[in-house]
């Protein structure tokens, strides 16, 4: 759904984009790694199957990232702490290792690879038209090995991940350290991404062109009234064309 009809002097000068759940099916690897972890260290035996442990670790995941967010958590304490809070509420015995069994969790999934369904086609199609971005809300020791695994280094002109520009998203700073990185102003930069709060909100609030990629689910039903996206899309390959009305180029 297109809100906007801007072009000419106002057309964007880049676009940037979100990278997990945008590009890259996060939830899809996450789960895998979770369910080697619930069979590696015999979760069932606790009673919890493998739904409730996924369900549960997202549950407490995006509670610990809202507080890396705000300060109250750093990365050391996040990784290892998500894992010792998910044991005690699935009722299975603590690790005696909580960082070491988070440690084990990023390198299962690193062991896997799960772009979206025409991720990389719409990078391709970009590139020639505007210099792309992509700004991530991950760890560096994840989300570069990620995007290298995919070959897609070659399509991104600037590639900024949270950890390393030391604040994490939906902190408004964010977003102004990824403009400054392109030198262009927030109006100039269209922001594509798949949450409503990190991405379509925060990023109107600093006044960058957002993109929504629109997938329902319980974090769309609790905020898509506020989620006032420039433009609405229901796939990441609705972008191309989007980008080139945009430009008077198709």
């Amino acid at each position: 759904m297109f809100k906007r009809n801007d072009g000419g002097e106002d057309a964007p000068r880049a676009v940037f984009f979100d990278l997990d759940n945008t590009l890259y099916d996060h939830r899809r690897a996450a789960r895998e790694a979770l369910a080697e972890l619930h069979r590696r260290h015999d979760v069932a035996s606790s009673g919890a199957g493998v739904d409730d442990f996924v369900r549960l670790f997202f549950d407490v995941n995006q509670r610990m990232w809202l507080k890396l967010a705000t300060g109250e958590m750093d990365v050391k304490t996040l990784r290892a702490e998500r894992f010792a809070e998910l044991f005690a509420r699935v009722g299975a015995p603590a690790p005696s290792d909580a960082a070491a069994l988070g440690r084990e969790y990023l390198d299962v999934y690193l062991s896997y690879s799960y772009p979206l369904p025409g991720a990389e086609e719409t990078l391709a199609a970009l590139e020639p038209l505007l210099p792309l971005g992509l700004l991530t809300n991950g760890f560096a020791d994840i989300q570069r090995p990620k995007v290298a695994r995919l070959g897609w280094e070659k399509y991104f002109a600037w590639l900024a991940v949270a950890e390393e520009l030391g604040v994490f998203k939906p902190d408004a700073a964010i977003y102004e350290k990824m403009c400054e990185m392109a030198g262009l102003p927030p109006g100039r930069i269209l922001y594509v991404g798949d949450s409503p709060v990190e991405d379509v909100i925060a990023g109107r609030r600093v006044g960058l062109r957002t993109v929504w990629v629109r997938r329902e689910g319980p974090e769309v039903a609790r905020w898509a009234a506020e989620a006032d996206a420039d433009y609405e899309v229901a796939d990441v390959r609705d972008v191309v064309p989007l980008v080139k009305r945009i430009l008077g180029k198709g």
